[in-house]
């Protein structure tokens, strides 16, 4: 099986992390108007001159802003820089094709986190959350915003997408619950043939790509190296050394490690599951062309994002020689074959991915994820094998368009 990659990638590596640098620029500049600082901040993002720049954006910035404040993500950059490149990563996907509602695929992108980052509860239209002080004011500017910008019908329309994005329980980080939440969006994406919220699709895609590619910003020149040539090396050259990666700052860690793995796993049962919706619908679905593109472009983020921890995990001749040994045995081949479906593992030597799936998310929601993955890090050839599933698993998406892996449910993982 030969890999088609897109002939353009919607976003590269570099190219997420040049835009994370620009906008982190942009972020921390004086401005005596915050009004105009939030319209630089948006201009950049969309690469747009500041003129072009629809208000409604600058407002709903001022809104994350100010609710944020000075907060971090994991890897150390702003919180709102999350939203913000959701919103550049979907407009993306849009150009040069019809922008006639753009604008909703961009406020989604800016709320789409809304109501779980400040712990926003589930609320009537016309009613205010109680307990939480900072959720009420910020709630209350919304809709003042809301009332200001938008038209009856844009203010339903958004409302209705706002809560569509929420993962509720805020604190239900199962498996189950994850899969429940993803296949609601899709549900109300297409609910039926004469509706269309595609839109709730493309923002969740844009999501887990920034996502994916945000798990360790601080590397620099590492996608220099070509992976396949990097794996013919090791299978074939005597005394390889592995890539010689010095221009990376942060080396794959338990802790990156951890979050790699879990975005990986993430993006995988998404991808998943838009499949099996597609499928299984009575109705065909047309997609419009940046929910393609965005598809692909996830597939591609998640096979670039495991090649550079493989990578890494080269780095070293003792990991190069344990590495060769996995993908020389025989539980390398036939890759594609286990992983169409969810199987029941029997045998103690095998490793099984969506094993580690459901140990993963199950030790997320007790706190001991970074544990569980201490311990895989000290098995290197089970790692590198994981990693290899990984990407001959979304190379799959691409390559072939009725390809879901089965077991992958709409209420969690049932290994057949």
């Amino acid at each position: 099986m030969i890999t088609q990659l897109p002939r353009k990638e919607l976003i590269t590596l570099d190219q997420h992390f040049q835009l994370t640098h620009a906008i982190t620029h942009a972020y921390h500049l004086k401005f005596e108007d915050e009004t105009q600082r939030h319209k630089r901040l948006i201009a950049i993002t969309l690469n747009i001159r500041e003129e072009r720049v629809d208000m409604r954006l600058v407002e709903l910035l001022s809104i994350l802003m100010k609710g944020y404040g000075n907060e971090l993500r994991r890897s150390g950059t702003p919180k709102v820089l999350h939203p913000l490149r959701v919103m550049s990563i979907v407009t993306m996907a849009r150009h040069q094709l019809d922008e006639n509602d753009l604008w909703l695929d961009q406020i989604g992108a800016l709320i789409h986190d809304f109501n779980e980052d400040f712990n926003i509860p589930k609320i009537e239209y016309d009613s205010f959350p109680q307990g939480d002080q900072r959720a009420q004011e910020l709630e209350r500017i919304y809709r003042i915003f809301r009332q200001k910008l938008l038209d009856q019908n844009q203010q339903w329309v958004i409302g209705e997408r706002r809560e569509n994005y929420t993962h509720r329980p805020f604190d239900d980080k199962t498996l189950s619950g994850y899969c429940r939440y993803l296949w609601d969006i899709l549900k109300h994406s297409h609910p039926s043939k004469d509706s269309n919220l595609e839109d709730l699709i493309r923002v969740k895609l844009a999501d887990r790509i920034d996502n994916t590619l945000d798990h360790r910003p601080f590397y620099t020149s590492g996608t220099e190296y070509n992976f396949y040539r990097t794996i013919f090396d090791v299978l074939f050259v005597p005394d390889f050394k592995g890539p010689q990666l010095e221009t990376f700052v942060a080396p794959l860690e338990v802790e990156s490690g951890a979050d790699t793995l879990m975005q990986l796993f993430k993006s995988m049962i998404f991808l998943s599951l838009i499949r099996k919706f597609d499928i299984e619908r009575p109705e065909k679905i047309d997609y419009h062309p940046a929910t393609i593109r965005l598809f692909k472009g996830l597939a591609v983020a998640g096979i670039r994002v495991a090649q550079l921890a493989l990578l890494e995990l080269l780095a070293t001749a003792e990991n190069v020689k344990q590495v060769k040994e996995v993908l020389t045995q025989s539980q390398c081949k036939g890759t594609i074959d286990d992983i169409v479906s969810i199987k029941k593992e029997n045998d103690n030597n095998s490793i099984s991915i969506d094993g580690l799936m459901v140990e993963v998310f199950e030790k997320a929601a007790t706190g001991k994820k970074k544990e569980l993955l201490a311990s895989l890090f000290q098995q290197k050839e089970k790692l590198a094998l994981i990693l290899v599933k990984l990407i001959a698993t979304f190379s799959k998406f691409l390559n072939d368009r009725q390809f879901y892996i089965r077991g992958i449910e709409s209420d969690g993982i049932r290994p057949e």
